[in-house]
Protein backbone atom coordinates (compact mmCIF):
# COMPACT_ATOMS: atom_id res chain seq x y z
CA UNK A 1 0.00 0.00 0.00
CA UNK A 2 2.84 2.10 0.82
CA UNK A 3 4.53 1.71 -2.29
CA UNK A 4 0.97 2.20 -4.87
CA UNK A 5 0.98 5.52 -2.32
CA UNK A 6 4.31 6.90 -3.31
CA UNK A 7 3.56 6.11 -7.23
CA UNK A 8 0.34 8.34 -6.75
CA UNK A 9 2.19 10.70 -5.09
CA UNK A 10 4.72 10.89 -7.62
CA UNK A 11 1.82 10.97 -10.06
CA UNK A 12 0.10 13.81 -8.66
CA UNK A 13 3.02 16.43 -7.12
CA UNK A 14 6.41 15.04 -8.92
CA UNK A 15 8.54 12.26 -8.10
CA UNK A 16 10.76 14.84 -6.32
CA UNK A 17 7.81 16.46 -4.25
CA UNK A 18 7.67 16.31 -0.36
CA UNK A 19 5.12 13.92 -0.57
CA UNK A 20 6.74 11.26 -2.27
CA UNK A 21 10.01 11.50 0.05
CA UNK A 22 7.73 11.04 3.26
CA UNK A 23 6.39 7.56 1.80
CA UNK A 24 9.85 6.77 0.76
CA UNK A 25 11.01 6.83 4.01
CA UNK A 26 8.17 5.27 5.59
CA UNK A 27 8.17 2.55 3.49
CA UNK A 28 12.17 2.24 4.20
CA UNK A 29 11.05 1.84 7.89
CA UNK A 30 8.35 -0.69 6.96
CA UNK A 31 10.93 -2.65 5.49
CA UNK A 32 13.75 -2.29 8.22
CA UNK A 33 11.87 -3.55 10.59
CA UNK A 34 10.44 -6.65 8.76
CA UNK A 35 14.15 -7.63 8.07
CA UNK A 36 14.54 -6.32 4.60
CA UNK A 37 17.08 -4.60 4.88
CA UNK A 38 18.70 -4.47 1.16
CA UNK A 39 15.41 -3.31 0.01
CA UNK A 40 15.06 -0.62 2.93
CA UNK A 41 19.11 0.59 1.93
CA UNK A 42 17.87 0.38 -1.78
CA UNK A 43 14.51 3.03 -1.16
CA UNK A 44 16.57 4.81 1.09
CA UNK A 45 18.76 5.28 -1.55
CA UNK A 46 15.77 7.21 -3.40
CA UNK A 47 15.31 8.54 -0.83
CA UNK A 48 18.76 10.66 -0.98
CA UNK A 49 18.61 10.98 -4.69
CA UNK A 50 15.23 13.10 -3.85
CA UNK A 51 16.50 15.20 -0.95
CA UNK A 52 19.63 16.32 -3.24
CA UNK A 53 17.63 18.21 -4.77
CA UNK A 54 16.64 22.16 -4.48
CA UNK A 55 13.22 22.37 -2.72
CA UNK A 56 12.08 25.99 -3.54
CA UNK A 57 15.20 28.52 -2.29
CA UNK A 58 17.09 26.13 -0.25
CA UNK A 59 18.26 22.45 -0.16
CA UNK A 60 16.89 19.81 1.80
CA UNK A 61 19.33 18.48 4.31
CA UNK A 62 20.23 14.52 3.99
CA UNK A 63 22.05 14.09 7.20
CA UNK A 64 19.75 12.20 8.71
CA UNK A 65 18.87 9.85 5.73
CA UNK A 66 22.52 9.59 5.70
CA UNK A 67 22.35 8.49 9.40
CA UNK A 68 19.53 5.78 8.77
CA UNK A 69 21.63 4.51 5.64
CA UNK A 70 24.63 3.77 7.86
CA UNK A 71 22.65 2.14 10.21
CA UNK A 72 21.49 -0.36 7.91
CA UNK A 73 24.58 -0.78 6.80
CA UNK A 74 25.84 -1.45 10.59
CA UNK A 75 22.65 -3.63 10.50
CA UNK A 76 24.46 -5.62 7.43
CA UNK A 77 27.82 -6.02 9.39
CA UNK A 78 29.09 -3.61 6.75
CA UNK A 79 30.56 -1.47 9.29
CA UNK A 80 33.23 0.01 7.20
CA UNK A 81 30.56 1.58 4.88
CA UNK A 82 29.17 2.57 7.85
CA UNK A 83 31.83 4.55 9.44
CA UNK A 84 32.60 5.91 5.99
CA UNK A 85 28.95 7.69 5.54
CA UNK A 86 29.15 8.75 9.83
CA UNK A 87 32.31 10.22 9.16
CA UNK A 88 30.90 12.04 5.98
CA UNK A 89 27.96 13.14 7.94
CA UNK A 90 30.56 14.64 10.79
CA UNK A 91 32.41 16.37 7.74
CA UNK A 92 29.34 18.23 6.87
CA UNK A 93 28.45 19.54 10.65
CA UNK A 94 32.10 20.70 10.97
CA UNK A 95 31.68 22.81 7.75
CA UNK A 96 27.90 23.66 8.12
CA UNK A 97 28.17 24.34 12.20
CA UNK A 98 31.53 24.82 12.95
CA UNK A 99 31.14 21.63 15.36
CA UNK A 100 29.88 17.57 15.74
CA UNK A 101 26.82 16.72 16.81
CA UNK A 102 27.30 14.15 19.75
CA UNK A 103 24.24 12.54 18.41
CA UNK A 104 26.14 11.73 15.24
CA UNK A 105 29.82 10.64 17.16
CA UNK A 106 27.63 8.44 19.54
CA UNK A 107 25.99 6.56 16.37
CA UNK A 108 29.64 6.14 15.30
CA UNK A 109 31.16 4.84 18.61
CA UNK A 110 28.41 1.93 18.34
CA UNK A 111 29.37 1.16 14.83
CA UNK A 112 32.95 1.14 16.29
CA UNK A 113 31.23 -1.00 19.31
CA UNK A 114 29.27 -3.51 17.61
CA UNK A 115 32.67 -3.88 14.91
CA UNK A 116 34.29 -4.97 18.11
CA UNK A 117 36.72 -1.89 17.54
CA UNK A 118 37.31 -0.85 21.00
CA UNK A 119 40.41 1.41 21.25
CA UNK A 120 37.91 4.16 18.38
CA UNK A 121 34.79 3.25 20.21
CA UNK A 122 36.18 4.31 23.59
CA UNK A 123 38.10 7.48 21.81
CA UNK A 124 34.78 8.53 20.73
CA UNK A 125 32.74 8.16 23.79
CA UNK A 126 35.32 9.70 25.62
CA UNK A 127 34.76 12.16 23.45
CA UNK A 128 31.25 13.04 23.95
CA UNK A 129 31.79 12.81 27.41
CA UNK A 130 34.47 15.28 27.67
CA UNK A 131 32.40 17.68 25.32
CA UNK A 132 31.33 20.86 27.21
CA UNK A 133 28.00 21.39 25.26
CA UNK A 134 26.96 18.45 27.13
CA UNK A 135 25.72 19.73 30.80
CA UNK A 136 25.52 16.69 33.85
CA UNK A 137 22.08 15.96 33.71
CA UNK A 138 22.11 15.49 29.86
CA UNK A 139 20.43 12.05 28.23
CA UNK A 140 23.18 12.25 25.72
CA UNK A 141 26.19 12.44 28.47
CA UNK A 142 24.24 9.56 30.39
CA UNK A 143 23.80 7.63 27.49
CA UNK A 144 27.45 7.96 25.96
CA UNK A 145 29.05 6.85 29.87
CA UNK A 146 26.63 3.70 29.72
CA UNK A 147 28.09 3.14 25.88
CA UNK A 148 31.34 3.18 27.18
CA UNK A 149 30.44 1.56 29.91
CA UNK A 150 29.91 -1.76 27.80
CA UNK A 151 32.90 -1.43 26.13
CA UNK A 152 34.55 -1.43 29.21
CA UNK A 153 32.72 -4.78 30.22
CA UNK A 154 32.90 -6.36 27.22
CA UNK A 155 37.05 -5.82 27.22
CA UNK A 156 36.57 -6.99 30.48
CA UNK A 157 38.16 -3.15 31.62
CA UNK A 158 36.02 -3.71 35.04
CA UNK A 159 38.53 -1.10 36.89
CA UNK A 160 37.81 1.49 34.10
CA UNK A 161 34.09 0.85 34.10
CA UNK A 162 33.62 1.58 37.92
CA UNK A 163 35.96 4.88 38.10
CA UNK A 164 33.78 5.66 35.14
CA UNK A 165 30.47 5.65 37.01
CA UNK A 166 32.00 6.77 40.41
CA UNK A 167 33.60 9.96 38.42
CA UNK A 168 30.16 10.60 36.58
CA UNK A 169 28.15 9.91 39.88
CA UNK A 170 30.45 12.72 42.00
CA UNK A 171 29.86 15.31 39.17
CA UNK A 172 26.18 14.66 39.50
CA UNK A 173 25.41 14.23 42.86
CA UNK A 174 27.61 17.99 43.07
CA UNK A 175 25.93 19.90 39.87
CA UNK A 176 22.57 17.90 40.39
CA UNK A 177 19.49 18.54 42.53
CA UNK A 178 18.61 15.64 45.06
CA UNK A 179 16.27 12.97 43.06
CA UNK A 180 17.42 13.97 39.53
CA UNK A 181 17.00 11.03 37.50
CA UNK A 182 20.42 10.85 35.89
CA UNK A 183 21.80 10.42 39.51
CA UNK A 184 19.42 7.75 40.33
CA UNK A 185 19.95 6.08 36.35
CA UNK A 186 24.22 6.10 37.81
CA UNK A 187 23.57 4.67 41.25
CA UNK A 188 21.28 1.90 39.45
CA UNK A 189 24.15 1.70 37.26
CA UNK A 190 26.65 1.02 40.15
CA UNK A 191 24.22 -0.99 41.58
CA UNK A 192 23.94 -3.12 38.41
CA UNK A 193 28.26 -3.27 38.07
CA UNK A 194 28.66 -4.57 41.44
CA UNK A 195 25.81 -7.23 40.86
CA UNK A 196 27.19 -8.61 38.07
CA UNK A 197 30.54 -9.10 39.96
CA UNK A 198 29.08 -10.94 42.33
CA UNK A 199 30.00 -8.00 44.89
CA UNK A 200 26.39 -7.81 46.30
CA UNK A 201 26.61 -5.95 49.80
CA UNK A 202 28.13 -3.18 47.34
CA UNK A 203 25.45 -3.41 45.05
CA UNK A 204 22.47 -2.70 48.03
CA UNK A 205 24.28 0.16 48.87
CA UNK A 206 23.92 1.54 45.47
CA UNK A 207 20.28 0.22 45.24
CA UNK A 208 19.54 1.84 48.77
CA UNK A 209 20.79 4.82 47.41
CA UNK A 210 19.02 5.25 44.09
CA UNK A 211 15.56 4.15 46.00
CA UNK A 212 16.75 7.19 48.50
CA UNK A 213 17.09 9.65 45.85
CA UNK A 214 12.98 8.96 44.86
CA UNK A 215 10.72 11.30 46.75
CA UNK A 216 8.41 8.89 47.64
CA UNK A 217 4.57 10.78 47.14
CA UNK A 218 1.42 8.67 45.87
CA UNK A 219 2.12 9.69 42.20
CA UNK A 220 5.49 8.15 42.89
CA UNK A 221 3.87 4.37 42.76
CA UNK A 222 3.16 5.26 39.02
CA UNK A 223 6.90 5.32 38.60
CA UNK A 224 8.42 2.98 36.47
CA UNK A 225 11.83 4.05 37.29
CA UNK A 226 11.07 3.43 40.92
CA UNK A 227 9.65 -0.26 39.87
CA UNK A 228 13.16 -0.78 38.22
CA UNK A 229 15.21 0.07 41.36
CA UNK A 230 13.17 -1.80 43.49
CA UNK A 231 13.14 -4.85 41.73
CA UNK A 232 16.81 -4.47 41.27
CA UNK A 233 17.03 -4.33 44.84
CA UNK A 234 14.63 -6.84 45.37
CA UNK A 235 16.74 -9.25 43.34
CA UNK A 236 20.31 -9.07 45.49
CA UNK A 237 18.18 -9.21 48.65
CA UNK A 238 16.80 -12.76 47.49
CA UNK A 239 20.32 -13.68 46.40
CA UNK A 240 21.24 -13.12 49.48
CA UNK A 241 19.04 -15.43 51.12
CA UNK A 242 16.45 -12.37 52.76
CA UNK A 243 13.46 -13.67 51.10
CA UNK A 244 11.04 -12.27 53.21
CA UNK A 245 12.22 -8.88 52.53
CA UNK A 246 12.90 -9.27 49.04
CA UNK A 247 9.04 -10.76 49.05
CA UNK A 248 7.78 -7.11 50.67
CA UNK A 249 9.88 -5.29 48.12
CA UNK A 250 8.90 -8.13 44.82
CA UNK A 251 5.04 -7.50 45.73
CA UNK A 252 5.47 -3.57 45.44
CA UNK A 253 7.02 -3.68 42.65
CA UNK A 254 3.80 -5.74 40.65
CA UNK A 255 1.74 -3.01 42.86
CA UNK A 256 3.23 -0.05 40.86
CA UNK A 257 3.31 -2.08 37.37
CA UNK A 258 -0.11 -2.85 37.94
CA UNK A 259 -0.69 0.68 38.59
CA UNK A 260 1.32 1.65 35.57
CA UNK A 261 -0.79 -0.99 33.07
CA UNK A 262 -4.32 -0.03 34.60
CA UNK A 263 -2.92 3.80 33.45
CA UNK A 264 -2.12 2.32 29.93
CA UNK A 265 -5.35 1.11 29.54
CA UNK A 266 -7.14 3.93 30.41
CA UNK A 267 -5.39 6.15 28.30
Amino acid sequence: MLGQAVILDGNTYGPNSPNVAEGLEALSDVFADEGKLSEAESTLKSLLAISEIPDGSQAVSNSYYLGKLAKLASRQQRFAQAEQIEEQILAVQNKDQGGEDTATLRDLAEIYHLAKDYPNSEAVFRKIIGSRSLPPGSGELLGAIEGLSAVYEEEGKFEQEEALYQNALRTSEKALPHGHLDTIAELNDLGLFYERRDRLQDAETYYRRALANFVLTDSSLGDSNLATVIDNYARVLRSEGRLDESDQYESLVKAIRDKLGANRVTK
